[in-house]
């Protein structure tokens, strides 16, 4: 069979290193690494949901340059204190708003830094973590969309996935 190329649309690239995910995984020869590996799949562009630290911007036009996968990034996602997504995961580097003031000043902060989209969790992993406030995805969104970004999320349950369409 012969394709064009793959996309990956939700990935997360640069905090895995062998079997552990973690923060100071986070390098330029990890993330490099993980494109090439993208590379040899066939990926021609991937899209990091969130999870990405601030250093991606000035890679992610670097790497455009050459012959890797294009990287379209949220950047920095929001989660909840507390919550999604997990530290545990490596994830600390991820706006926890806990007001829609602050949910607002973080998405301007996320905004100038140019990203292709917006990411939110809502997911409570069954109960094991807080929820995000509506109050506060509602303000992500509206903030995002004055900024002419999207939003997409993660999210589990049903009435969560219908408030954000709403918004």
């Amino acid at each position: 069979t012969l394709i064009p190329a793959l996309i990956n649309t939700h990935g997360h690239i640069g905090l895995l290193q062998g079997t552990k995910t973690a923060s100071a995984s986070y390098t330029k020869e990890n993330l490099t690494r993980h494109l090439a590996q993208y590379q040899a799949y066939g990926m021609q562009a991937v899209q990091v949901m969130g999870t990405d630290h601030d250093e991606i911007y000035a890679w992610r036009d670097q790497l455009r340059a050459g012959t890797f996968p294009r990287i379209f990034t949220a950047g920095r996602g929001f989660g909840v204190p507390g919550g999604a997504p997990p530290l545990a995961m490596g994830m600390d580097q991820v706006y926890r708003p806990t007001t829609p003031a602050e949910a607002r000043k973080d998405v301007q902060e996320l905004a100038a830094r140019h990203p292709d989209l917006v990411k939110i969790w809502l997911d409570d992993f069954y109960g094991q973590f807080p929820s995000m406030k509506p109050e506060i995805y509602a303000a992500i969104i509206a903030e995002a969309h004055k900024n002419h970004l999207r939003v997409a999320a993660h999210v589990f349950h049903v009435h969560d996935a219908q408030q954000l369409v709403d918004d």
